[in-house]
């Protein structure tokens, strides 16, 4: 049985992706040089870049010299990708003495589209690099291109703040179909259904493998325990993105089961398989902190909206400031390694995310007694066992922004956590928002990370929207606004010269436009960033301003948390608009938000008619009511809550 179990929830897959194409890496192995001996094509600062014999098979490669760990120089090579297909990108990498904080040398990869305040730049992959003296080592990576991506790069370095000697051979960048069956997913919390309908989706790749839906086939099979196949169930929906199936619950008796997701073309040619494991039970088992249906966090019975920030230690003196402000959660990279601190926490009514993020052998900030990754299990009970029972536990963090390369231990580590400590949910944050669907087994609850500014902060509602597409509205949401400033974390004067915090508006409207696009907490990076020197605010306006956003949102979490059946809503007009409608306490309440700049007007269409509707939120007006239509005018960044009578 206990083998069983340990199998829960873990992916089988049939078919793999492949490579296809040739190398679009133009002189990857910098055997073709200039007159001056500069590889052709490649852009990179001569000082710190040039080509050398000595490369992997005997030919020339790319060599890195630099001993200022303020000069941060980059070699790169433009690629011809497509926008939408996904890539495998990799380098081989030798190093002697490089130095520093970060990972060292590594590849990456960037896009780039239409110009705006942040240079058009669209997001990228950034595998971890190697440090120390090490022989040739391939880093190897996978990046889906932006539908909107106009140019691609793809850069060797050395990271930031880092010095030393490293080379770079043989640069590949291939276009890669993934497979077309990805992981099987569902709307259980933990795996567990009492009644009702379990929805199922399982992840289609079918754009990139350049098929249309009409062309796939496949079939949803439920198996009991011992293998017998009890129930075949046809797709109701095959998307470009996924295949879609569901059940009614009644129809299953108590027990496991195994759901198999098995696609292939209409000519009959298999396309793969995936699995997932979920368990009928008499009644779901009591526990003192969940995700519920509605993808709410209940905390002992009562709906709970997580507000916070992220911290690096904790200190008395901090949380005797953080305790007078709206917020209720904290999330310590550096968590207290003794219940004496929770208790703290918890006897100033706040609750603590706990970080558990690093216990991964082989990554940046893996703690030191982690020498294997069997190491890993041993850290992670002892942790989970000191605090589990503890009341200021709200969450275990266990994964920050690590590659999907990694799924099989992110996935086992999802499954560690919930034989470990039922009571209390995960949380992930990933900068891969667009990849969050084959994460989607390894947490309870996501956020995702949009730190635009300076830029354009309508980024924190696309990945919003991004969420809830790439997670089939599943799973909780809590995402992680932008309150600090990037010249905290840019080298040189010149480049914090151009970072700037963001101001209270862009604080407001990124954290409605998490809500507005179903978010159910909040987490603001960073409360130590605030602090540091290098920022052009002092913290007392600083935090002051995230405190009066927060303050602003707390009064509202009732509302925001309600499952009362609301009327439906209809944007007719409005770029840039989001809206949100719920029911609580026998009043309608719509949320409208600009996410940009721009003097917009909106018309929502209600699904019923109203006699009366206010603005409770912000700058008053800007609402007109005829029945069940509603005109809105907005103001830049403005956010609207609207009380309909």
């Amino acid at each position: 049985m206990k083998k069983m179990i340990t199998c829960l929830s873990l992916m089988a897959m049939a078919a793999f992706g492949q490579i296809v194409g040739p190398n679009l890496v133009k002189n990857a192995g910098f055997e073709d040089v200039d007159e001056n001996g500069a590889a052709k094509l490649w852009k990179g600062n001569a000082a710190v870049y040039k080509v050398v014999d000595g490369g992997r098979n005997g030919g020339k490669c790319m060599s890195y010299t630099n001993n200022d760990p303020k000069n941060y120089q980059l070699c790169s090579i433009s690629v011809d990708c497509e926008p939408g297909m996904m890539y495998e990108f990799s380098c081989w990498v030798k190093t002697e003495d490089i130095k520093g904080d970060d990972t060292g040398a590594t590849i990456c990869i960037e896009s780039s589209g239409e110009k705006n305040e942040q240079g058009g730049y669209l997001g990228g992959g950034y595998p971890g690099g190697i440090k120390g003296t090490k022989d040739w080592t391939l880093i190897k990576s996978r990046w889906r291109i932006p539908t909107s991506a106009t140019r691609t790069s793809i850069v060797v370095y050395v990271r930031n703040g880092m010095t030393g000697k490293a080379w770079f051979d043989d640069v590949a960048c291939h276009r890669y179909n993934p497979p077309l069956v990805g992981f099987v997913t569902d709307n259980l919390y933990r795996g567990m259904v009492a009644e009702g309908t379990i929805e199922f989706r399982v992840g289609l790749d079918i754009a990139t493998w350049k098929h249309t839906s009409a062309d796939v086939r496949g079939s949803f099979d439920i198996y009991d325990a011992d293998g017998n196949l009890v129930k075949k169930i046809a797709p109701k929906e095959i998307a470009q993105t996924y295949g879609a199936a569901s059940i009614d619950s009644a129809e299953l008796k108590i027990g496991k089961y195994r759901v198999v997701a098995d696609f292939s073309l209409k000519d009959g040619t298999h396309q793969g398989t995936s699995e997932r494991w979920f368990e009928k039970v008499a009644k779901l088992p009591e526990r003192k902190n969940y995700i519920d249906e509605h993808k709410r966090l209940i905390v002992d019975g009562k709906p709970f909206f997580p507000l916070g920030m992220y911290w690096s230690g904790v200190s008395e003196a901090d949380l005797d400031l953080y305790a007078k402000t709206p917020f209720n959660t904290l999330m310590p990279y550096g968590s207290p390694n003794d219940t004496a601190m929770l208790d703290k926490i918890n006897d100033r009514g706040l609750k603590i995310i706990y970080s558990i993020k690093d216990a991964y052998y082989g990554t940046t900030w893996c703690p030191k007694q982690i020498k294997s990754e069997e190491d890993e299990a041993t850290f992670v009970k002892q942790k989970v066992d000191q605090f589990k029972n503890h009341p200021a536990l709200l969450a275990w963090y266990i994964n920050d922004e690590l590659p999907v390369e990694m799924i099989k231990r992110l996935a086992g580590r999802q499954k560690l956590m919930e034989e470990l400590d039922p009571d209390h949910p995960t949380w992930v944050v990933l900068y891969q928002y667009r990849e969050i669907r084959n994460y989607m087994n390894s947490f309870d609850v996501i956020g995702t990370d949009p730190y635009p500014i300076p830029g354009d902060p309508g980024k924190a509602g696309e990945q919003a929207r991004t969420v809830r597409e790439q997670t089939y509205g599943f799973r909780a949401f809590w995402q992680v606004p932008q309150a600090f400033d990037w010249a905290c974390y840019r080298k040189t004067e010149e480049e914090r010269a151009k970072a700037q915090p963001p101001t209270e508006d862009e604080i407001r409207t990124m954290s409605w436009q998490a809500i507005v696009n179903g978010s159910n907490g909040l987490i603001y990076y960073s409360f130590f960033d605030l602090k540091k020197p290098m920022v052009k605010i002092p913290f007392e306006e600083s935090f002051g301003r995230v405190c009066r956003v927060a303050a602003e949102i707390k009064p509202f979490v009732p509302v925001i948390m309600s499952i009362e059946p609301a009327p439906t809503a209809k944007l007719v007009k409005g770029d840039g608009v989001d809206i949100r409608v719920w029911n609580y306490e026998g009043k309608t309440y719509l949320l409208a938000v600009n996410s940009t700049n721009k003097v917009v007007a909106a018309e929502v269409t209600m699904g019923k008619a109203f006699a009366e509707a206010n603005n409770v939120l912000g700058t008053k007006g800007g609402v007109t009511l005829a029945g069940n239509k509603i005109d809105l005018q907005f103001a830049g960044y403005e956010a609207k809550m609207i009380v309909l009578q």
